[in-house]
């Protein structure tokens, strides 16, 4: 991709915005992939110094001097950030950029890439819970215990829904990029490889790539050092049962298979599943992923959810998160009853981002000042051949019925 195209060219529809958001992570696995023996390196000085790699900053001068400046994957680390986007990077709260489970990874003799459905990648979408009666009196949401009648769900139902389509959010002027004391940015690292890479997703969705440590030997390396038992390969596939993991998807290089109804599908899907979340409080508890057990969330689990509550089959070898998005707010117009739905933000959770930012405590947004969907990625493993990494990152680069995208 060249320097020379129009900085502002946004693709028009949903199949060539979702086919920038593939062409920037293929970029960035090829960018990574060039620097994996830096990243071994990295480990390995830690290891040395006997400090845990997961938190440290690999531009801190006085543990790495300027060994790693100008690296690709510290920028991605900084830019994806810790677990806790708003806290420091210390013991307990890592960088999400290291990734302990198994990656996608080349299989010399079929010449194709391994995957494991629901495990390698995630979706994560945040979504509102049923809504009270609420008004804005002197600045303040005035809420009422009754709910909203079954007429006025449905307007809300339908008005959150309105964007083109719901699941991958067009990116909206007024949404700029926000960015937390810790460093970590709101759009993960979407907007970093659309500036390095000058290819415009136009989706307001958070996006980063995770780089898997399980093949590392530096990584067996300092498991031993902190007497962490031995890696046992079969672990992670064992997460879900044997019925969640469809088939090694088969090759196509149909780069749009009627993604944009897909996604339309998806989004209706979605729609549908709220409608009975909010209908029944025990389906909501059952769906939802909460702040407090992200981390216990088991792939698969929300897929299989959703097949059996809506008897259809999930599209995606994507994992599949819902969270609730507790800044979103249906208000009602006292002298009109009519309806909108409104981002408000109190002063705790404004308080954790950089001075200067454009998001304000007590305010009503019309749209929301930070992505509602978040899509993460495992970078695959390099082949141990070299020249072997183009067929490799090819072999990765497929569509097939578990669209939009294998990778």
């Amino acid at each position: 991709m060249t320097r020379d195209r129009i900085e502002s060219e946004v693709p028009s529809s949903v199949a060539d915005r979702m086919i920038n958001l593939r062409l920037l992570h293929l970029r960035e696995c090829a960018e990574i992939w060039s620097e994996s023996e830096s990243i071994e390196d990295f480990i390995n000085v830690c290891n040395e110094k006997k400090i845990d790699f997961r938190w440290q900053d690999p531009l801190d001068e006085t543990l790495f001097a300027l060994k790693f400046k100008d690296k690709s994957w510290v920028k991605y680390l900084k830019a994806f950030g810790p677990r806790i986007a708003e806290a420091p990077v210390k013991e307990g709260n890592p960088y999400l950029f290291w990734y302990e489970g198994i990656p996608p990874f080349y299989n010399p003799s079929t010449s194709s890439m391994m995957l494991q459905p629901f495990i390698n990648n995630r979706i994560i979408i945040k979504v509102p819970k049923k809504q009270r009666v609420k008004y804005i009196e002197n600045d303040l949401i005035v809420e009422s215990k009754e709910y909203l009648t079954g007429f006025q769900q449905a307007i809300a139902l339908t008005s959150f829904a309105a964007d083109d389509p719901a699941v991958f959010s067009a990116k909206q002027k007024s949404n700029q990029n926000l960015t937390y004391k810790s460093g970590t940015e709101t759009m993960c690292t979407l907007d970093l490889c659309e500036k390095e890479y000058n290819i415009n997703t136009g989706l307001f969705v958070a996006d980063s790539g995770r780089y898997s440590v399980y093949f590392s030997s530096a990584y067996k390396e300092y498991r031993k050092l902190f007497d962490l038992p031995p890696i046992v390969p079969r672990d992670p596939t064992q997460l879900i049962a044997e019925i969640l993991a469809p088939e090694q998807p088969k090759k196509s290089f149909n780069l749009d298979n009627d993604s944009s109804g897909l996604y339309f599908s998806i989004s209706a899907g979605i729609r549908n599943l709220l409608t009975t979340m909010w209908t029944e409080d025990s389906i909501w508890d059952l769906v939802i992923t909460s702040k407090e057990f992200f981390d216990q969330h088991k792939p698969g689990q929300t897929v299989k959810l959703i097949n059996e509550l809506l008897d259809t089959t999930y599209p995606l070898h994507f994992d599949l998160v819902l969270m609730e998005d507790e800044h979103a707010h249906y208000i009602l117009d006292k002298n009109t009853g009519k309806g909108s739905w409104k981002w408000i933000y109190d002063d705790e959770f404004v308080s954790k981002f950089q001075e200067g930012s454009d998001i304000k405590a007590g305010v009503p947004y019309s749209i929301s000042k930070l992505p509602l969907q978040i899509i993460e990625y495992t970078i695959p493993t390099p082949p141990q051949n070299e020249g072997m990494a183009p067929i490799a990152l090819m072999n990765y680069d497929v569509d097939d019925y578990g669209m939009p995208f294998t990778c």
